[in-house]
Formats: C-alpha cells, sequence, structure tokens
C-alpha cells in the first residue's frame, strides 16, 4: 500500500534516492579508517548510536 504513495519531493535530487556509487579508492579508505572516525564521533558524540549514524552518513551523503 505504501509504495503507491508518491511524494512530490521525491524527484531528481531528493534524499530518497539512492547515493552515487563512491569511487573505489574512496571506498578503500573509508573501511580502513571507518574505526578510527567511530572512535572519534564517539569522542565527540558521546552516544554510540548517534557516532555510528555519524561515520556512516558522512559516507553516503
Amino acid at each position: 500500500m505504501h509504495e503507491d504513495v508518491h511524494r512530490a519531493d521525491e524527484g531528481p535530487g531528493s534524499a530518497t534516492q539512492a547515493p552515487l556509487p563512491l569511487p573505489l579508492d574512496f571506498e578503500a579508505h573509508y573501511l580502513m579508517n571507518q574505526e578510527a572516525w567511530h572512535s572519534y564521533a564517539l569522542y565527540r558524540l558521546g552516544i554510540n548510536d548517534a557516532a555510528e549514524r555519524a561515520v556512516h552518513r558522512a559516507r553516503c551523503c
């Protein structure tokens, strides 16, 4: 039922579209440093869930 609903803001450039594929070099860099970035985000944000979201969001946006 929900898949039949279309929103006006789902046009080009909307947040509902899949992120663009990133270069392989960036993917490798992200994976190699993900733990360090998570540790830093956890230090700054103080909440594990927020740190996880921040690190994963930085990769896709």
